[in-house]
């Protein structure tokens, strides 16, 4: 197909996050709940292959109950070596890191090859869905394509042409036009996404067609991918391995939250806020609703846990 045109304040100061909600202004510390001496349950694994899994998030094994809830369940797929884990009710996705507000997960993308005539050979369009989950596609990812002449259009439905939330264009005519390093629109293009995704779906599409290109670029790609984790060579765009390295080495950010209710909402209605000693509530700020727990400055550990954070 070929188209023509295309178409709560917060102060980081000295390592402290500054939360101002409730007239009242609470510090809480950036320190890793992996720091703490209590990261998962008591009689739960703590580690699958490389991967520290701290509750909320749990293991799934003779204990059922690891997790919060079976969102946060964790596969730990033992015949790899090392063993690698998978979210168990989301869509099986491989799970690489866990932070306080995010999970890093193996990426997936969409691609097209055309033959020297322009036909196309290989089309994968890229669809991922969070929705009913406690998920969302972190906007530190960016819609990215590798290609010339082509371009991405990123919805969230499995219609191009309806919900659009992002566009890529990506063009070149020549390799003296391309630059190690620069993903500015030439041979590759990078576009920002907004918060509080739970579905995406990417293709794409040639501009002019694709067989005056097609000796620099047989193949092009689209992928979201963390900001600052790719970095552009000018051999990507013939590099027969791109797919699988891209895969391999890109990741994709995942935000977490507990629950769809703010932190007030929460307190006004009188429901239970599961933040232990010593921690904080704060809310998700994915636009989505949700809070999570961040130990109070100068204590660390898992605020999920009783006894909470510790001095």
């Amino acid at each position: 197909m070929q188209i023509s045109s295309i178409f709560a304040l917060l102060l980081i100061s000295q390592g402290l996050t500054w939360i101002v909600a409730c007239n009242s202004i609470f510090v809480h510390s950036n320190t890793s709940f992996f720091e703490g001496s209590h990261t998962s349950k008591p009689g739960c694994p703590r580690k699958c292959g490389d991967l520290t899994v701290p509750y909320p998030f749990g293991i799934v094994g003779l204990n059922a109950s690891c997790s919060i809830n079976p969102f946060f369940d964790i596969n730990c797929n033992t015949p790899f070596n090392p063993p690698k884990a998978f979210l168990a009710r989301v869509n099986n996705l491989e799970v690489l890191y866990i932070s306080e507000t995010k999970i890093r997960v193996r990426n997936a993308m969409a691609w097209s090859c055309s033959d020297e005539d322009g036909n196309i050979t290989q089309e994968i369009n890229l669809s991922m869905d969070l929705s009913g989950t406690p998920f969302s596609f972190s906007n530190e990812n960016k819609l990215t394509v590798v290609g010339c002449n082509d371009v991405s259009l990123l919805s969230t439905v499995n219609n191009e042409w309806e919900d659009f939330i992002s566009s890529c264009v990506a063009i070149c005519t020549k390799p003296q036009d391309l630059s190690n390093g620069s993903c500015s629109g030439i041979g590759c293009c990078q576009s920002s996404i907004p918060k509080g995704l739970r579905s995406v779906y990417a293709t794409l599409s040639t501009l002019n067609g694709h067989s005056k290109v097609q000796y620099l670029n047989p193949c092009s790609y689209a992928f979201l991918a963390e900001q600052n984790s790719y970095k552009f060579a000018t051999y990507d765009l013939s590099d027969s391995s791109f797919v699988n390295r891209t895969i391999e080495n890109v990741p994709l950010v995942i935000d977490w939250a507990i629950g769809n209710r703010t932190c007030n909402q929460l307190r006004n209605n009188n429901e239970m806020i599961i933040c232990q000693g010593e921690s904080v509530c704060v809310d998700s700020g994915t636009t989505l609703g949700g809070y999570r727990c961040n130990c109070s400055h100068g204590y660390q550990g898992n605020p999920y846990l009783t006894p909470g954070c510790q001095g």
